[in-house]
């Protein structure tokens, strides 16, 4: 198949790079925002409000 030579010239994304690294086991990324589910604490959403896991507005700075 042929492409352009723009196509030719693309290199591979970091972001791709990043996110693949983090994938492998001896590799704790944070670079990514993906780390590791066991680092993260376990949180009992059930005796929480349900608006506790979601985006609301900032009050801001005074």
């Amino acid at each position: 198949m042929a492409f352009s030579e723009r196509v030719s010239r693309l290199k591979s994304s970091l972001i791709r790079e990043i996110l693949a690294a983090a994938q492998r086991p001896e590799v704790m990324s944070f670079a990514g925002g993906l780390p590791a589910e066991a680092m993260l604490p376990k949180v009992d959403w059930t005796d929480m409000p349900a608006s506790m896991g979601q985006y609301g507005m900032s009050e801001g700075e005074p």
